[in-house]
C-alpha cells in the first residue's frame, strides 16, 4: 500500500546578502497553497510561502538569540536573498516555465 507523507526534498541554502544558512522545503503541499490563497498581494503571498518552507536557520537578532521563523523576521530579507531563494527552488522554476505570462 503507498504511503502518504511529505517527501519534498530539504536543501541548505547560504543567503548572499544576510550570510544565514536556511534549511528549506523545495515544493508546496496542499495545505501550503490553500493558506496562501487567502492573500491579496503577490509580494504577501510570496513571503508567506518562502515563511512555510523554511524548516530552520541560523538567524539571530541583536541579543545573540536564535529568531523564529514568521511572517516579520522572513521580511526582512533583503530582494538579493528573495531573489537567490527563488533560483533555488526547483519547483518554482518548473512552475514559472509553464505559467502564461
Amino acid at each position: 500500500m503507498p504511503i502518504l507523507k511529505d517527501s519534498r526534498e530539504v536543501k541548505n541554502i547560504l543567503l548572499p546578502e544576510s550570510g544565514i544558512t536556511i534549511r528549506i522545503k523545495d515544493g508546496l503541499l496542499a495545505g501550503d497553497l490553500e493558506a496562501l490563497e487567502s492573500e491579496q498581494s503577490e509580494f504577501k503571498k510570496m513571503i508567506a510561502m518562502i515563511t512555510r518552507l523554511i524548516i530552520d536557520w541560523d538567524a539571530e537578532g541583536e541579543d545573540g538569540v536564535k529568531l523564529p521563523i514568521n511572517f516579520n523576521t522572513v521580511n526582512l530579507f533583503g530582494f538579493t536573498d528573495l531573489k537567490f531563494i527563488q533560483d533555488n527552488l526547483s519547483f518554482l522554476k518548473s512552475f514559472l516555465a509553464v505559467t502564461p505570462s
